[in-house]
């Protein structure tokens, strides 16, 4: 089993201790929670840049889930059937112009040369 050692007051740990963020015995946090949370807030102010408010929030706590994410999810799900839904009518609209447009051009051309 791994042990280490506490920065602060030089405590052997043991490795269910290493998984709290502060030492049972002195009580100061330990390094690699403190660096942990600052990657966390690192990651969310990315996150709030990138995809802008309502952006899924990484939590702060060991193997802490994401904070938000079933609401974000729900929102990019509405976003792309919104998108969808527009994409497939202008596809509908391109498909019936671009069919209609030639058989009025050979209707016209018929009837030219049936009339004259």
């Amino acid at each position: 089993m791994a042990a280490t050692t506490c920065q602060t007051c030089g405590a052997t740990l043991p490795l269910e201790a290493m998984t709290k963020p502060n030492c049972p015995y002195c009580n100061s946090v330990l390094k690699h929670h403190a660096q942990a949370v600052e990657h966390q807030v690192l990651i969310n102010k990315m996150m709030q840049q990138q995809m802008g408010p309502g952006a899924p929030q990484v939590g702060y706590g060991f193997g802490a889930p994401m904070q938000g994410m079933n609401q974000f999810v729900q929102q990019q799900q509405a976003f792309a059937q919104q998108h969808t839904s527009r994409v497939f009518k202008y596809v509908i609209i391109i498909t019936v112009v671009t069919m209609v447009i030639p058989l009025f051009i050979v209707g016209i051309v018929f009837a030219m040369t049936m009339f004259f």
